[in-house]
């Protein structure tokens, strides 16, 4: 609910100021959800580097949104007001919603579907769901272990220059995608085996229930939302 609130404000206002503050929340309840020191490490490191992303996409933006009252230009180089505006609102929404995904994508897979079974989702749509947030995790996992051959044959990646980095990458691409298409055919056969959607009902060893405190904070971000775009608007 969290999640799909501050992504909700995000995409119906896109000023910076608004940008700002939910970015600020969502950076605030990562750490919040991770006490421990090596998790907050991983957290910082992690916003380090998109950051880095982000603000290729902002210089992007920035140079080929040519409309609006000039404020610096120099030859083709061209700077304006919308430019800056529209720049800094989709770098920080792209930041948010990324940042969002973080929120997702750190539960293991069991924990999707606990959940969204106390919730009384079916189950054949708590699994989509649940396999499509961890899709990218296991992406992100191979293709890590492709990056630890690398580094055993003493091939590292930022000694190379842009070009040959981004040919590396190009290489690299092509076996991450089928070792991860592979592992999703294993996925789909081992449902086979154990007859996926065989009965209409299933059984659970953990079987979960909404506690008062999950109700509370269902109706607090609720309340919380509908204030923010009353305030908003």
């Amino acid at each position: 609910m969290i999640v799909i609130c501050l992504t909700g404000i995000s995409v119906i206002y896109q000023r910076p100021l608004v940008q700002i503050a939910l970015l600020a929340l969502t950076i605030a309840l990562l750490f919040i959800l991770r006490p421990s020191a090596k998790a907050r490490n991983s957290l910082i490191h992690r916003i380090s580097r998109i950051g880095r992303i982000i603000l290729i996409i902002f210089i992007f933006q920035l140079l080929f949104r040519r409309t609006g009252d000039v404020i610096f230009e120099y030859g083709l180089l061209r700077i304006t007001d919308i430019g800056i505006n529209y720049a800094l609102a989709s770098s920080l929404r792209f930041f948010l919603i990324i940042l969002v995904a973080g929120l997702l994508m750190d539960y293991p897979f069991q924990d999707y579907l606990i959940a969204l079974n106390a919730r009384k989702f079916p189950y054949e749509i708590s699994f989509i769901v649940a396999a499509t947030i961890h899709f990218l995790p296991v992406f992100k996992r191979i293709f890590d272990n492709k990056m630890e051959t690398l580094a055993l044959r003493n091939i590292s990646l930022k000694k190379l220059t842009l070009r040959q980095r981004l040919a590396a990458f190009k290489t690299l691409l092509i076996p991450v995608l089928a070792n991860a298409i592979h592992n999703i055919q294993n996925r789909a056969i081992s449902l086979e085996l154990r007859a996926f959607r065989l009965h209409k009902t299933r059984t659970y060893f953990y079987q979960n229930k909404l506690a008062s405190t999950d109700f509370v904070m269902i109706i607090l971000t609720l309340i919380l939302t509908v204030i923010t775009l009353s305030v908003l608007q």
